[in-house]
């Protein structure tokens, strides 16, 4: 079974902000940091729940800012 996966409101914020800083270093790279499933060549973590039937998007944030920066979500 293929669950839908959900953006929260703040995991798009997340994503459109990293997506314009990576496209301010190159032209292109933003586009390629929201195409990627894993995240291993980006500093970023993918928060998310597994629900019954659906995947929510809860956070998408750079690895170095400091745990307490971390909204909770």
């Amino acid at each position: 079974m293929t669950r839908p996966v959900i953006l929260r409101p703040q995991a798009q914020d997340d994503l459109r902000s990293a997506f314009q800083w990576y496209e301010s270093q190159r032209q292109g790279l933003g586009q390629a940091f929201v195409r990627r499933a894993v995240v291993s060549r980006f500093p970023y973590l993918v928060f998310y729940a597994v629900k019954a039937q659906r995947i929510d998007v809860l956070a998408v944030l750079h690895h170095a800012r400091s745990p307490a920066d971390w909204p909770s979500r």
